[in-house]
């Protein structure tokens, strides 16, 4: 959804043309390797910290995790394009993009829906 040269990226401009302006400033976005990188540390999360009703560490990602490590894992994969600095209103920064990509995927902080 971040990388502008992919059909999910304008088919993510078309369906939230309020966030249109936001996603319009990435330069480059996110990869597979970066994902890759996401997906492992979504696992290491879920171990040290996720923990069962049973007190056990979690052996599953859920949405928290992946919420919770997005913004770390992948901030400096997303290159903005230089305007994205002197937008009227503030920066637009890749944090943002991410925030607005993640409210999307994950409507609602209720992670038991998932």
């Amino acid at each position: 959804t971040t990388r502008p040269d992919k059909p999910e990226f304008e088919d993510f401009c078309q369906k939230h043309p309020e966030l249109a302006p936001t996603m319009k400033m990435v330069k480059v976005g996110v990869g597979p390797r970066a994902l890759q990188g996401l997906q492992r540390a979504c696992r290491v999360q879920a171990f040290l910290f996720g923990q069962t009703e049973e007190g056990a560490s979690r052996d599953y990602v859920m949405p928290a995790d992946l919420k919770a490590l997005a913004k770390a894992v992948l901030r400096h994969r997303i290159i903005m394009k230089e305007e994205a600095a002197y937008t009227k209103g503030g920066a637009i920064t890749s944090d943002k993009v991410i925030d607005a990509v993640l409210e999307h995927i994950f409507p609602n902080d209720d992670v038991e829906s998932y």
